[in-house]
């Protein structure tokens, strides 16, 4: 690898709000991250034991890393995934500002944050391919999305207008009902993040002065509590028990419980200011960034750098080494080798991944011209212990419903099942041995029949679902104008008589009305209409009486 320049990276204002809004000076806000590409294997025999013996029916593996790439000469920005391998680079969406993607807990689907001409930013969801967009919120500035582990809720930060100083936490369901506001303070909260077993949220409170504080409080934004002082973003404990802080130049961790706090690494003997930390998914150690060089010109810390330390505060290590000082943590992959990092060359930003030995430094990203930063890594699941599941397709009406799949495996066997489009909900997200999926397939307002995939128990479920009938009504004659009465016409759509396509057109004032220019003319008792959209959907038959 060619050494990286020294030139230090923007002022770090992780005092302020977190260490990522410092990093992406070009951007908007700080988020979290998760996991990256098929081809990963175990991490170790004892840690899959572990996995095991604590009798967790999910074994992670790597999947793809979505992240922004912001063009400075448009000053746009947009969505990729990329394998970890650096390969298969995707982009998702169109912009001009898109940023904050992190993905579900199942791997489905992603959450971001999108900002439009008028300032304001939307959370939107999409599928893990780009497809299937939809705004979950759309009042005010709304921003920094994060997962609860079940998939089922996002939680984010929500800002009435671009007036106000105040930004309060928010949740919602992901099929956008049962917004709710959890915090209501006359402060800045931001950066919520779900504790794993879904019970509190921690987020980052700003408070005039730019005094930030730890908040921990209950998934439904009661008993909040306050904790140290020039907070920067954090990380939950794999177990939930605790949560670890930079705060005011320190990591310190939160009992959740008791509320007790232990420093683990402090500015002495430095100077130095540590901050964003990230803890493995074994719970094992703790990745975090530290800023090595205090300027006193500018008053702050620059040359940031890669480091890890273990889960009691023990050996701490430079991953990265000298070579590379100006490195941001993200976060872990999920299957716990490997840390996912930031990589400032003093011209632009990449992404890279390192061992957590500090070996095998690998460059992700190679682009030239722009920067990518709010890497967030995709959870997979390890299957394939599964005996068989009781179907492999599955079809539906237009207006939707239920289904259960049978799981047949082992009582050792652990499992996970999930939905890649929004529409296909799983009710059943996990389990062992023999057991019932169950699902809920939404109604498809649309004439086009449409179809998706389930990933259960390692086994894939297709799922296919009718497109809403087209329906003819009645028809009538005026003068030589046939008109046809019903429903579900697409724009476009064109009238048949005997097999025979029409001239036709759209009704403006009606669209249950199409209109045969000339059929009226020639149509007999008898003959047989239909009607077909662009789409290919087609009605029923439909026998003219007569007029």
């Amino acid at each position: 690898m060619t050494k990286v320049k020294s030139n230090p990276k923007p002022k770090q204002i992780g005092r302020l709000l977190s260490l990522l809004l410092a990093i992406a000076s070009l951007t908007w806000n700080a988020a979290p991250a998760t996991s990256s590409s098929e081809a990963v294997q175990a991490r170790s025999d004892e840690y899959f034991t572990k996995l095991i013996d604590t009798q967790t029916p999910q074994i992670p593996k790597n999947g793809k890393i979505a992240y922004v790439s912001s063009d400075p000469k448009t000053r746009t920005e947009v969505i990729h995934t990329i394998d970890p391998d650096g390969s298969n680079d995707i982009q998702l969406t169109s912009g001009p500002h898109d940023s904050q993607p992190v993905w579900s807990p199942d791997g489905a689907h992603i959450a971001f944050g999108k900002s439009s001409s008028d300032n304001k930013e939307r959370i939107i969801l999409m599928s893990g391919d780009g497809s299937d967009q939809t705004s979950l919120t759309n009042s005010g500035t709304e921003s920094s999305p994060a997962w609860s582990p079940d998939g089922a809720q996002l939680v984010f930060a929500h800002q009435d207008t671009m007036k106000t100083d105040s930004r309060q936490i928010f949740a919602v369901n992901v099929d956008g009902s049962n917004r709710r506001r959890l915090t209501d303070s006359p402060y800045f909260d931001h950066t919520p993040k779900w504790s794993p077993d879904g019970a509190k949220i921690a987020f980052v409170r700003i408070q005039p002065f730019g005094q930030g504080n730890l908040v921990l409080m209950n998934s439904d934004g009661t008993n909040q509590k306050l904790f140290g002082k020039n907070v920067s973003t954090g990380s939950w404990s794999p177990d939930s028990s605790k949560f670890v802080m930079g705060s005011d130049g320190s990591l310190v961790v939160v009992d959740a419980e008791s509320g007790k706090l232990s420093t683990l690494t402090s500015p002495t003997p430095g100077p130095w200011y540590d901050s964003s930390p990230s803890w493995s998914p074994d719970g094992s150690n703790i990745a975090f960034t530290r800023w090595t060089n205090y300027d006193s010109f500018q008053e702050d810390f620059t040359e940031p750098e890669a480091w890890l330390v273990r889960s009691d505060g023990s050996a701490p290590t430079n991953v990265t080494g000298n070579f590379h000082p100006l490195s941001f943590v993200f976060s872990w992959s999920p299957d716990g080798m490997k840390i996912l990092l930031q990589i400032y060359d003093g011209i632009q930003t990449d992404l890279f991944t390192i061992n957590a030995d500090g070996t095998d430094l690998t460059q992700i990203t190679h682009t030239a011209d722009k920067n990518e930063y709010y890497a967030n890594w995709q959870t997979l699941w390890l299957g394939g212990c599964a005996d068989s599941i009781s179907r492999e397709e599955q079809s539906f009406e237009a207006n939707g419903g239920t289904g259960s799949i049978d799981v047949t495996a082992q009582p050792d066997c652990g499992w996970t099942a999930a939905s890649v489009s929004p529409w296909i909900t799983v009710d059943t997200r996990m389990g062992s041995g023999s057991k019932n999926v169950n699902y809920s397939v939404a109604v498809n307002t649309e004439t086009s029949s449409r179809s998706s995939r389930m990933l259960i128990a390692g086994y894939t479920l297709l799922v296919h679902q009718a497109g809403t009938r087209v329906k003819i009504n009645g028809l009538s004659i005026e003068g030589k104008r046939l008109l046809l009465f019903g429903e579900n016409f697409d724009q476009g759509a064109v009238i048949l008589v005997n097999g025979v396509e029409q001239k036709t057109r759209n009704d403006k004032e009606n669209p249950k009305m199409l209109i045969g220019k000339k059929a009226g003319r020639w149509i007999t008792p008898g003959d047989r209409v239909l009607v077909r959209n662009p789409n290919g959907s087609v009605s029923t038959e439909f026998i003219f009486a007569g007029s």
